[in-house]
């Protein structure tokens, strides 16, 4: 497994590149909470704003974004439990 961590300044640009891979058929959603709806049912904007208004809350926050990629080996299969 190799893992890569970047913090950023925006959620725009991870949320992006995440709507991406789904979009793709290159990710899923394992797990969200907080998001006060259904986020299967969320375009990106609603996600979007519903980040920013957190942000809204901590404007002291600097780094408000971290990007965390875990890329495995192709022999290693895991279910979503386990991830």
């Amino acid at each position: 497994m190799v893992a890569r961590i970047i913090p950023g300044k925006t959620i725009r640009g991870a949320l992006h590149y995440y709507e991406n891979k789904v979009d793709a058929g290159e990710a899923s959603l394992i797990l969200a909470s907080g998001f006060a709806g259904e986020i299967q049912q969320m375009d990106f904007n609603q996600k979007l704003n519903r980040f920013k208004r957190l942000l809204e809350l901590r404007p002291e926050v600097g780094t408000n974004t971290l990007h965390i990629s875990l890329n495995f080996h192709s022999s290693e299969q895991l279910d979503n439990f386990t991830l």
